[in-house]
């Protein structure tokens, strides 16, 4: 990966969903893993885990200084879902409102396909 400012925020692709953490000025990246169950800073070759990552941009408008010490003093707290994932991680991180765009589409995918199952059901 080329150099990007510290702070900024990088994805990779993993199976249906982008995970998204943020790059630091030694080049690794701090994120919240469902599958370490909590925030760490590793390596960007482990976060990437041999998929080709990119750099998603920089949401907020903290200094890249905060925007790292902020992620730095979140190491270790656990991943949640619903409330601290990667995506509320990195918008946290930058001062912005916490959301996960990802998430959300996801609820609002398996409501529709509920729904139509229902319906489908109904109309039978």
């Amino acid at each position: 990966m080329e150099k990007h400012r510290p702070g900024s925020v990088v994805g990779v692709w993993k199976g249906f969903y982008k995970h998204v953490g943020i790059l630091t000025e030694c080049s690794t990246v701090i994120a919240s893993s469902s599958q370490q169950g909590c925030i760490q800073e590793i390596p960007i070759h482990e976060f990437a885990m041999g998929k080709p990552t990119t750099v998603e941009g920089y949401p907020g408008i903290r200094r890249p200084e905060k925007v790292v010490a902020y992620a730095r003093a979140e190491i270790g707290k656990p991943w949640n879902l619903f409330n601290s994932n990667c995506e509320h991680f990195v918008r946290r991180a930058h001062g912005i409102v916490q959301r996960s765009p990802q998430l959300q589409f996801a609820v609002i995918a398996i409501f529709a396909l509920v729904a139509v199952c229902h319906l489908r059901r109904a109309l039978r």
